[in-house]
């Protein structure tokens, strides 16, 4: 096997167990979307059975789900799209996020029963029924026959970060638009339910912090009481000696300032691992080495110099048990996020 996943599903269970101790009063909507960030869509969500809900960014997933005799309520993020998605949702028994005015003109002509949950722009921008046109949004789904307002919702833009002031301006904004009614509601994803637990309200969608990754900036799983369920593995498959001068990869990027050990790894950016990569490190026997020079697309080099017993076949941690993603997101100057959901299926999650 060249390059693996090793996906932990007693520290997921334990994940769930840890954010419904955060949040008891609030029921789980458990995002599973991007094939479950990275983890394995199929394998995640057998192990995540103790939540109330899933919810998926596309409606393939969502009819995946069913497929493989997963019953639970699922929720497609962005809604449906069409007349016929619409109704693939009602046949399939998935509830729908609804934003936008045209949506609520497919709800029109339903003809089963379908849930929905409004959702509100409230300073993202992104997706969701403007304020001045909240109140009517909501009217109309509450008069349709066939349609049930399971939930009223936005998203934070800045819960992740320590400075309030957005996240309390878009709670002001919410409130207002909810006030007059007695619906249930849902704003808080992994940073708010951290950050902000008088929020948390009837549902929460935890995604990140499942997976064991801090969702907060600068923070670390440890900090949650989470664990990593992800650890990202490959071999040595070749070693080799260098001479002070000798460069390594493509633009000749790094040159040996040392005599110095390189291991080539068996994974690069076709199995999803960042092209520009120079500033990271990997682990092995315990110590972390850097990457040396550019990614390939099949192959990474790392400086073993200072690893006096590595070996053809030994086995390289990239991030999970011992290297933190946290800290390599951080030396990439990208996001956890970006990393997990960017592995391709080349990489085989092992649970």
């Amino acid at each position: 096997m060249r390059s693996w996943a090793e996906i932990n599903t007693a520290a997921l269970k334990h994940n769930l167990a840890q954010v419904k101790a955060l949040a008891p009063n609030s029921k789980i909507v458990a995002m599973v979307k991007t094939n479950a960030y990275g983890h394995g869509f199929l394998g995640c969500a057998k192990a995540l059975a103790g939540a109330d809900y899933f919810g998926v960014a596309t409606l393939e997933e969502a009819i995946t789900l069913r497929n493989h005799q997963i019953n639970s309520p699922i929720l497609l993020m962005p809604g449906f799209q069409t007349q016929e998605e619409l109704e693939l949702l009602q046949q399939h028994n998935i509830d729908s996020v609804v934003y936008d005015p045209f949506q609520l003109d497919l709800l029109k002509k339903a003809k089963r029963p379908v849930n929905v949950w409004l959702k509100f722009e409230t300073g993202m921008h992104r997706l969701g029924f403007a304020p001045e046109l909240a109140q009517t949004a909501i009217s109309q789904a509450l008069a349709m026959p066939h349609v049930k307002v399971a939930a009223l919702m936005t998203h934070f833009a800045c819960a992740d970060i320590q400075d309030s002031s957005m996240s309390k301006a878009q709670m002001q904004a919410f409130e207002k638009i909810v006030a007059s009614h007695k619906l249930a509601l849902s704003v808080s994803n992994s940073s708010a339910i951290l950050r902000y637990p008088q929020w948390n309200y009837d549902y929460i969608r935890p995604g990140m912090m499942l997976y064991g990754v801090s969702p907060l900036a600068g923070g670390k799983a440890e900090d949650h009481g989470i664990l990593p369920v992800m650890t990202l593995k490959t071999h040595i498959i070749r070693l080799m000696d260098l001479q002070i001068g000798d460069s390594v990869g493509y633009g000749a990027e790094w040159k040996a300032q040392r005599p110095s050990k390189i291991a080539v790894l068996a994974i690069g950016y076709g199995d999803g691992y960042p092209r520009q990569a120079q500033a990271s490190v990997a682990l092995l026997h315990g110590k972390k080495v850097p990457v040396a020079g550019r990614t390939s697309m099949d192959y990474l080099t790392i400086d073993v110099t200072d690893v006096h017993n590595a070996s053809i076949h030994d086995e390289v941690t990239l991030w999970g048990e011992g290297l933190p993603i946290e800290e390599v997101a951080g030396q990439l100057q990208t996001s956890p996020y970006a990393l997990l959901s960017n592995l391709s299926a080349r990489i085989k999650r092992i649970s």
